[in-house]
C-alpha cells in the first residue's frame, strides 16, 4: 500500500482505539510470530486486513 493509504489505515485504527505497531522489516514478521506463540490473548494482524471489518 502507498504511504498515504497506510496513514489513512493508521488514523482509522487510532479512531477505533486500536493500538498499532508499525513494522517495516522482514524480520519483524518472525518476531511477531514468536510473540504470538509466547503471549496469551495477543494477535498481530495487518492493518489493511481489518479495514473492511471496521467500515
Amino acid at each position: 500500500a502507498s504511504e498515504d493509504t497506510q496513514v489513512s489505515y493508521l488514523n482509522l485504527m487510532k479512531e477505533q482505539g486500536i493500538e498499532v505497531i508499525f513494522q517495516n522489516s522482514p524480520l519483524d514478521i518472525h518476531l511477531f510470530q514468536k510473540l504470538e506463540s509466547k503471549l496469551d490473548k495477543v494477535e498481530f494482524i495487518r492493518v489493511d486486513s481489518e479495514v473492511n471489518d471496521l467500515l
